[in-house]
């Protein structure tokens, strides 16, 4: 699932029972612009008024792949949020 896809890769996701997911990040420009650069539909939280988070959709079967390739196949992960 997308929520696991996050969690692995280190960020935090809140928990939506809608067609997207919102997660947590310390850089949610460069988090956007990765995941868009991977063809993933995703909105900066700061537009939506959720500083510090991107909106996610849930992608069909092939854009879950994308996002498992922007997500997994980077060099230098982006700052997630701690877990507390």
């Amino acid at each position: 699932a997308i929520t696991e896809l996050f969690e692995r890769a280190g960020y935090r996701v809140v928990p939506s029972q809608a067609n997207f997911v919102l997660v947590e990040t310390l850089d949610e420009d460069a988090l956007v612009t990765r995941l868009e650069r991977f063809g993933v539909s995703v909105r900066p939280g700061s537009a939506l008024g959720v500083p510090g988070t991107v909106r996610v959709s849930v992608p069909s079967e092939t854009g879950h792949r994308m996002l498992a390739d922007a997500l997994c196949q980077q060099r230098d992960p982006l700052p997630a949020i701690e877990r507390a």
